[in-house]
Parts: structure tokens; sequence; C-alpha cells
């Protein structure tokens, strides 16, 4: 299931994106500020001293395309798989996150400065302006990376994916990673605080999954990628699989995680 980059259609981009005429997208400016170069650095060693005690294994590296967009989809069960994807690969990875991590001035400067994309959940039209931020990266010939199911798994099964992912990959052409994520749910579950000093956690990355037999103005071929994609993490994760959206709670109680643009 390799994607040969020389198949891919004309129009898609790649590394040679990024010496384009387009501009460098704010939120990858924004992490190239010297301070936050340093930030970013003293993180990723942090993360990977953490990451010992954890007992971290990544699989399937060379999975990872080492130039050009590439699009990694996660799983997501503990707060803690963001900074495993952010700092534990071999490439920089920006990834779109939940706009309320942004709370509070510390993590309103942080998160960004380190290569988050926030997604506002309250509404189609916030969901799309970060969508097409993130469209911006991949185009820019960056990896992006995202979270299809919109909002952490609360029971540990993997749950249907939001199509906002298969949007990027018809808009940039660069290829799905799946990803499982393992163990972080025991290391950090869902409301603590802060993570367990010792664990057993891992990342299995799976191969680029191909999508040219996909027809981009079929609307369905949105949600059959989707669905595709979901399927790989779970063979991955070793998650059960439920065919429904996760639900997120707000101020007003449990609602719907918004889709992003379909």
């Amino acid at each position: 299931m390799l994607q040969d980059a020389a198949a891919r259609p004309a129009e898609s981009v790649g590394s040679d994106t990024a010496n384009s005429s387009r501009s460098v997208p704010a939120a990858i400016t924004l992490t190239e500020r010297p301070v936050n170069r340093v930030t970013y650095a003293g993180l990723r060693l942090l993360t990977g001293a953490l990451a010992k005690g954890w007992q971290l294994t990544v699989e399937g590296m060379d999975n990872l395309p080492t130039t050009g967009p590439a699009i990694l989809a996660a799983n997501h069960v503990s707060f803690i798989d963001s900074p495993l994807l952010m700092f534990e690969l071999r490439r920089r990875v920006w990834l779109m996150g939940k706009a309320e991590y942004l709370e509070t001035r510390l993590t309103k400067a942080l998160f960004p400065a380190l290569g988050m994309i926030p997604v506002d959940r309250g509404g189609r039209k916030a969901a799309l302006a970060a969508m097409r931020s993130g469209l911006g990266v991949l185009e820019a010939g960056e990896c992006l990376g995202i979270f299809p199911e919109g909002t952490r798994s609360r029971d540990g099964m993997l749950y249907r994916g939001h199509t906002g992912l298969a949007w990027l990959a018809f808009k940039s052409g660069a290829p799905i990673v799946p990803v499982g994520i393992t163990g972080t749910g025991e290391v950090q579950p869902p409301g603590s605080r802060l993570p367990k000093l010792r664990g057993d956690c891992g990342l299995k990355i799976g191969e680029p999954l191909e999508f040219h037999r996909y027809r981009p103005k079929d609307r369905r071929a949105y949600r059959n990628l989707t669905d595709d994609v979901m399927f790989e993490i779970a063979q991955l994760s070793g998650q059960r699989y439920v065919d429904r959206y996760a639900e997120t709670t707000s101020s007003n109680g449990i609602v719907p995680t918004p889709r992003p643009p379909d």
C-alpha cells in the first residue's frame, strides 16, 4: 500500500511545493522564531526522557516519508498522545488540537509556538479555518498530525473518523500515514492532570495509504477513505471500532464533535 510519489496526480504537492510561490503559512512561521525553536528542542529532550520511563516503543518509523507532505492520522486516548507525535518522530510535526487547550495565557502562547493548530469545535466555519491552516502546512511540504475522532476516547474504543481527514488528503495530495497509539491511556488516563512516570506505551506507524482509486468529486469518497483509514488505525492500535462519532463535553453538557469540512 505504499504510495509511489511518481504516481501521484500532477496537481498534488510535494517537497518542491516549499520552493513554490506560496507564502509560508503562519503556523510554520511562528515555530521558526528563535525562542520557539529553543523551547521546542527543550521539550523534545524532556519528552524523550519521560518516554524512557514509559518504555516507549516506536514501530514502523520507515513508513513515515522523510520528505514532502504527509498526514499522520492517529487514535486519541490521552493528552500525552500529542507530545509523543510532536516530539518522538524523526520529522517535525504540526498538530491539530482543540482550541480549549488555549484557555490560559501560558498555553495560548506556548502550544501554537510548538506547532499546534487550534481547532474551534464550536462550529463549521471555525473548523474550516483550522483545516485551511493545516492545508497550508501540507502545501509547504511539511508533516501534519490529526486525530480523526475529533476528541479523546473516554472508554478506550476507536470511534468514527471525521471526513476532514479526507478533505486534507484530496486537497493536498499528501499520503495518509495511519498511526496506532497504545498504552497512553494507562500512563495518563482522561481526566488525570499529570502522567505517571512509569508505564508501557507505543507508536505503531503503518504504511502510507494509496487513495488514487477514490474519486474526490464523489462525496461518498470522503467517507469511504476516512473509514478505510480508521480500519488501518484499529489494526495498529488493537482497539474495538465503534461506528459512531465520539462525544465531547462542554459547559452545557455532552455535545457531538463538529465535523470538519466534507
